[in-house]
Formats: structure tokens, sequence, C-alpha cells
């Protein structure tokens, strides 16, 4: 069968401090399974990291993406529009 994509349900969270950056997206690869994807680091260095994390569905990507949104908050990052 092929892959069922839903691109209008995708979504991209990025935040910053001072320093850091974190950037957060729910998409899906290539067979339609829904991913987190992390990516991390310096604003002022080529340093950073990334991570893409299979899920099971779309709403536990959706958990996922609102508990790295707490997670940023507490560590004193701001969440910034990318438009």
């Amino acid at each position: 069968t092929m892959p069922c994509y839903s691109p209008a349900h995708w979504q991209r969270c990025y935040w910053q401090t001072d320093s850091r950056y974190y950037l957060a997206e729910v998409t899906q690869d290539i067979f339609g399974q829904w991913l987190i994807c992390r990516r991390w680091g310096s604003r002022t260095s080529a340093r950073g990291n990334e991570q893409t994390i299979p899920t099971l569905n779309y709403n536990e990507a959706l958990k996922f993406l609102e508990a790295t949104a707490k997670r940023r908050k507490q560590r004193g990052y701001r969440l910034k529009n990318l438009s």
C-alpha cells in the first residue's frame, strides 16, 4: 500500500536562549511513519547535534513535542516564530 502523507499536520517549533537554539519537528518519513526530529546547539558556533525518533502515531509525536516544549520553557528557552 502507498504511504499516507499529511503535511498539513507537520509542525515545527524553534526555541532559543542568548547562546543556544533548539528545533523540534513533527514530520513523516518516506514510508509515512511519524517522526519527531530534534536539532540543538550553539548560536555562535557550528557545535550541535540532532536526533530523529520514530513514533507509533501522530498523537505520540504530538505528546513528545509538548513534553519538549515544557522542558525548553523550564530551561529558559524562548519560543520564536519561524515565519
